[in-house]
This record gives structure tokens, sequence and C-alpha cells, in this order.
């Protein structure tokens, strides 16, 4: 059994060697962005670092010379508000390398299932959040999270390229957080993995977990065994990239 992705996973863990009947495993795959968001925050600009407001005044100001920049979070409580949403958040992820690349959510038949049935289930729950960015009246960039435990969670951040001088997706971002800020919410949280461009918004990562469970009996520990022996390799071979 592996269960991976986890933040933490510590807690998973105990729950499952308290259960019995495993033997469980956990090891930090990879880091994941979070931007904590203190009690007492008024706004996004306290919240990132002077040289990142000064580039966002500067994206903002040759954005409004193309036109209005609006900004509005949607909460979708139903499938007929969700669809057309659903939409412009397939066409605007499809203008960029994925659609040319051909992995964008309209051209992957599987992953493309598994994001339109999630988003169904949030919004039956009332999680879903999807954000979009106008510029001169038409939508240059989408975000879609789920709220949930006091946090927001990005799912999928995408921009139209056509607006790529403007930097929409720098301005989305903001106005996410702005969003983020005036629900009180906890945190912004990244998801995905740390990169330079979610530095600029935050140092703070968390680690995330893979926690792996094998019955204890043969065929358990024949499985521990060659997982072992994968994992020393990997790190082997990591070292021997870095000296």
């Amino acid at each position: 059994m592996t269960l991976g992705g986890i933040i933490g996973g510590t807690e998973i863990a105990d729950g499952l060697r308290s259960a019995g009947g495993l033997r469980v495993v956990t090891r930090v795959s990879r880091s994941s962005p979070s931007l904590e968001i203190p009690a007492d925050a008024d706004g996004s600009e306290a919240l990132v670092s002077s040289s990142l407001r000064s580039d966002l005044r500067r994206a903002r100001r040759r954005a409004g010379r193309i036109g209005p920049v609006a900004f509005a979070m949607h909460t979708p409580t139903s499938p007929e508000e969700l669809a057309p949403l659903w939409d412009e958040v397939l066409r605007i992820e499809s203008t960029g390398w994925k659609g040319r690349a051909g992995s964008a959510l309209r051209h992957h038949e599987m992953l493309g299932a598994f994001f339109a049935e999630y988003a169904r289930r949030a919004t039956e729950r009332k999680e879903l959040r999807i954000g979009i960015l106008d510029i001169g009246g038409r939508a240059a960039a989408a975000v879609v999270g789920v709220e949930w435990a006091d946090r927001l969670w990005l799912l999928k951040i995408g921009y139209d390229e056509r607006y790529g001088a403007v930097s929409p997706g720098m301005l989305l971002i903001e106005e996410t957080l702005t969003h983020a800020v005036h629900r009180g919410l906890r945190s912004m949280e990244f998801l995905g993995e740390s990169a330079p461009w979610t530095r600029r918004w935050t140092r703070v990562e968390h680690q995330v977990t893979m926690v792996r469970g094998y019955p204890h009996a043969l065929v358990g520990a024949t499985a521990f065994g060659v997982d072992a022996a994968r994992w020393l390799v990997r790190r082997c071979a990591r070292r021997g990239t870095d000296s």
C-alpha cells in the first residue's frame, strides 16, 4: 500500500501503525510551498517583498494599457454554474505550452476526467474556488483551488500566453492572495514543487511525505527489501551526481 503526496504524514503513519498488521515506512519525497497569512494581515502587500511589489505594480500598469484589469473569485454551487467556468479554465490552460504539447487537461483524457470529477465533488461541498483575471474584457488567467481547513489550496494555475508580456500569472496570484487575506484564511498553499517563481512569494515549505505499508508476511518482507534496495540505489546516484 502506497500513499503519496501527503503533507506531514506522521498522523497517517501513526494511525496505520496503531491499526496493526503493517510495517509502515515514511520518506520525504519533496517540499511544497506555503504562504502563511498572519491573523492581523489587512492586505497582500505586506506579505511579499518590496521587489515583488514593485514588479507587480509595473505589471499592472502594462496590463492597464491593454484595458481594465478585473478579478473575480467564483464559488460555484451547481453543475450549471460550474460548466462555463470550467470551460474557461480549460481554454486558458490549452493556449500555452501544455496545449502545444498535448498535455493540457482538455487533451489528457484520464487526467482531465479526474479533475472534472474532483471539481464537481468540490462544488457539491461548496469548497471549489475558480478565480478569473480579466484584462481588457477577456479572461487572461485562471486559478482553480479549494478552500478547506481555513486554507486555500491551489490546484491549477494557467494564463493565456497572448498576455504573457504583462505577467498575468503574477497578477492572478496577487489577486488570489488578496482574496485569501480578506477571507481570513491561514495560508495559501501552492502545492506542486518549490520553484524559482514560488520562492518570490514565499520561502516557507512543507515536507511532502510518501507513506508505504508492508504486510507482516513473506510477500511484505520481499516488497520491503526491493523498495529499500531501489531507494538506496537512487540515493547513491544522487550523491554521485552532486559530488
